[in-house]
């Protein structure tokens, strides 16, 4: 049987790690764990963060290992950008062709441009399979693929991938990194910090800005000691599966709760809500929200038989 290997990101976005622990744990189901492989491939999705430091096509990974051996390269996330590019650089000049798997794939916009970048990049891989987390991702790309269906996010397995809290907890987790909270819980808050590595590795203007927003923006106090800081990204999905609430404008910590079944409810409207209402319709958006976890599980577990279907 084949082995797969994993491009991941580092985790400068809590949100990132949920949805590379997904991935990961599909292909453990899939191929077994012996057979799955993690590499730390940079280029994958954060050079829009970086800048132009890396982005030389024969920067050093484990790719290059084994990349004299037939493997399924895996993509998986918020890949299908304008910066894909890179990525692909680097595997069409493997000296070995790999197979090419999108998992539980999407991008942050769909407009013209983003749309034809990405297609001249894809194009140049000759993809095997798709498994698109939205409708959006399936009707842009699809017909570039040997295999292309609409799926689930990558970050709906966190739930298999790490072990949650046995009970729930009284306290309420509010956590809005992309507008201002505007409402209030009762009893106790937990604010999850998800960018606690950013500052360090964007680039300066970026850095400054965001500053500057804590600094100003109207009505958050500058020091919040309800805040969640954590390098690890189990300590955050155990805090979500335990919550007895969650209230959040973020789409993987509102993806987390649904694997836990924790009480959530998502306030912002974006590019990227398809990974919720592909799944669960306008209902994500109107109010307090659990999901039914046998009907998730069942949904989950179809995902894994057709992948394994089609890669082995």
């Amino acid at each position: 049987m084949q082995q797969a290997i994993l491009l991941k990101s580092w985790y400068f976005n809590i949100g990132d790690g949920f949805v590379k622990l997904g991935a990961e744990h599909i292909l453990k189901s899939v191929f077994g764990a012996d057979r799955v492989m993690v590499s730390a491939e940079l280029g994958a999705t954060k050079f829009n963060m970086i800048g132009e430091g890396a982005a030389n096509a024969d920067f050093t990974s484990l790719v290059d290992l084994v990349a004299t051996k037939p493997w399924t390269m895996v993509l998986a996330g918020c890949v299908l950008h304008e910066n894909l590019h890179r990525i692909v650089s680097k595997l069409e000049h493997l000296p070995v062709k790999p197979r090419v798997v999108f998992l539980g794939a999407g991008g942050h916009h769909y407009n013209d441009k983003v749309v034809s970048s990405v297609r001249e990049s894809l194009k140049r891989l000759d993809p095997h399979l798709l498994v698109a987390r939205d409708h959006d991702t399936l009707d842009c790309y699809g017909d570039l693929f040997n295999h292309a269906h609409k799926g689930l996010d990558c970050a709906y397995w966190v739930s298999d991938a790490v072990q949650g809290m046995a009970d729930r907890s009284d306290y309420t987790i509010r956590t809005f990194n992309r507008t201002r909270d505007k409402g209030h819980s009762e009893g106790r808050v937990i604010r999850c910090e998800h960018s606690p590595f950013r500052l360090a590795i964007e680039p300066r203007h970026r850095a400054i800005a965001r500053n500057l927003w804590r600094i100003f923006r109207p009505h958050d106090p500058l020091v919040d000691h309800n805040s969640f800081i954590s390098d690890d990204i189990a300590e955050y999905l155990r805090l979500y599966s335990a919550a007895k609430e969650v209230h959040t404008d973020m789409v993987h910590a509102t993806v987390a709760c649904l694997s836990y079944g924790t009480p959530v409810k998502m306030y912002l409207r974006s590019g990227r809500e398809g990974v919720l209402t592909s799944v669960y319709g306008e209902r994500m958006f109107e109010g307090v929200f659990r999901p039914d976890m046998a009907e998730l599980a069942a949904l989950k577990a179809a995902e894994v038989a057709k992948i394994r279907n089609i890669l082995c």
